[in-house]
């Protein structure tokens, strides 16, 4: 079993805070070069709700009109003519490229009207997608970021940056953020001494990968991203770039049960198996020879490895697992034997609860399914694991969920309403007090994953979506 401890330390660090401030000062403090400042008025760069709304009315129209005809698709841009491209075309290429889509892709919808008015809370957090032309792209760093700002100041320190990007839709503008490379910097750092939140980091979110092929200033494409909310400095609607699990990830609540998905990924294990797994699922990682996929929510986690014994038989595999097996003890020749040694009772860190012997695959595959505990330290823990042969090889899947208890912080939600910290971060403020931030980081969350409802509900999910993993398995060579 995996050390419990990787997703449990994923769930404790700052780094929801430190996203959260991400966005924070990016998008609702904003800056003091931004010439979008002296359009707005009251605290934090409020705007009458009234005027906003009209404003984006205003904007709204005057961009569909200006985009009636492919003729007349031109904008200023620091006095220059920009083609805003063909918004209307189904064969734009899709922005960002990636090479695993997250369960977003599949539930992105296309961008409505209700995105270009504040006070949207419903649908924060959603996937969307909408074709667009860049009117601008910006240093995240160098246009937006202020080095008196603490919190401005703390991304600043990591030595790396994102992009910005203003783009025009067929409804409006809106602006776009990249803050992986962010996101990248400060999960490799925190991580950086332990190996197991760093194969967990790296199995759900994009191998900690930054994006490539970045669009530029004139490219027009079918972009995908996770609504942030509506910015009042920049009356327009805020998305991050892309819709992976490293984009969102702090900002919103996982919450597979909204957007999970029935697309599956097809895998292979070694030469010996295919199988599929959903969509949701992390990706397959390699420790070792044994091969990591951690489910979603934090849940549990489904690990594959081998025997590789063409005389080792099935019933004998799994008696290795059980503690069932009997062993010679080893000759210690001219030391003789140790008369104070203890008897071996494997019943002492392992017990049976059920053993059985069951059909997967397409019912062609003979398996055994056995569910254990054993003792982890002073704790005993459950687990399930199948086995069954493939060519010379005995394969083991080890299927475990971790225990969430009420007065765990594990399975807390990232998730947040990003006004309730807004009136929390000044822009001109230079004192190093992060308390306000910290006492929203152990707040309460809109979706209570450790309620017994949540948990019995995503399991039994999970486990239907196990016994379609079991049943795609495909012996190779036969």
């Amino acid at each position: 079993m995996p050390d419990m401890g990787t997703a449990k330390s994923f769930m404790r660090t700052n780094v929801r805070v430190f996203l959260i401030t991400v966005i924070a000062v990016l998008v609702f403090v904003g800056c003091s070069s931004s010439d979008n400042k002296d359009n707005v008025s009251g605290n934090n760069g409020t705007t009458n709700k009234n005027d906003t709304v009209n404003q984006s009315q205003d904007s709204n129209s005057n961009s569909t009109n200006s985009n009636t005809s492919s003729s007349d698709k031109n904008t200023d841009i620091g006095g220059q003519k920009l083609d805003l491209g063909d918004l209307d075309s189904e064969t734009l290429p899709i922005i960002p490229q990636e090479t695993n889509y997250s369960i977003y892709f599949y539930n992105a919808k296309e961008i409505n009207e209700e995105v270009f008015f504040p006070d949207q809370k419903d649908i924060e957090g959603d996937p969307y997608y909408f074709n667009a032309t860049v009117l601008e792209v910006k240093d995240i760093a160098d246009e937006f970021l202020d080095p008196s700002n603490k919190y401005a100041a703390d991304l600043m320190n990591l030595g790396v940056t994102g992009t910005s990007y203003k783009v025009m839709t067929n409804m409006g503008e809106a602006i776009v953020f990249d803050v992986t490379p962010y996101i990248i910097e400060y999960l490799n750092n925190i991580s950086k001494d332990n190996q197991a939140d760093k194969l967990y980091y790296k199995s759900f979110y994009n191998n900690l990968m930054p994006y490539k092929n970045m669009p530029e200033e004139g490219d027009t494409g079918k972009f995908y991203g996770i609504y942030v909310g509506y910015s009042t400095i920049y009356n327009c609607p805020i998305f991050t770039y892309g819709v992976s699990n490293l984009s969102r990830v702090a900002l919103f609540e996982t919450n597979y049960l909204k957007y999970r998905s029935d697309v599956v990924k097809k895998k292979k294990y070694r030469s010996l198996i295919n199988y599929e797994t959903p969509v949701g699922w992390s990706e397959p990682v390699d420790s070792g020879g044994v091969i990591y996929t951690y489910l979603p929510n934090g849940s549990g986690y489904f690990i594959i490895q081998d025997i590789d014994d063409a005389d080792l038989s099935l019933e004998d595999a799994v008696k290795m697992f059980t503690g069932e097996s009997t062993f010679d003890m080893p000759d210690f020749g001219e030391m003789g034997e140790d008369e104070d040694m203890p008897v071996f009772d494997p019943s002492e860190w392992i017990k049976i609860k059920n053993k059985e012997k069951i059909m997967i695959g397409d019912g062609s595959i003979s398996a055994y399914h056995v569910d254990v505990s054993f003792k982890n330290n002073d704790t005993w823990m459950d687990e399930s694991f199948v086995a069954f042969k493939a060519k010379r090889s005995v394969v083991i899947i080890e299927i475990g969920f971790y225990d969430i208890s009420e007065d765990d912080d594990y399975g807390t939600s990232f998730g947040t309403d990003m006004a309730e910290i807004i009136g929390d971060i000044d822009a001109t403020d230079t004192s190093n007090n992060n308390d306000d931030l910290d006492d929203y980081g152990d707040s309460e969350t809109i979706l209570d994953r450790n309620s017994e409802e949540y948990k019995k509900e995503i399991r039994k999910v999970l486990l239907d979506e196990i016994d379609k993993v079991l049943k795609s398995i495909v012996i190779l060579g036969l």
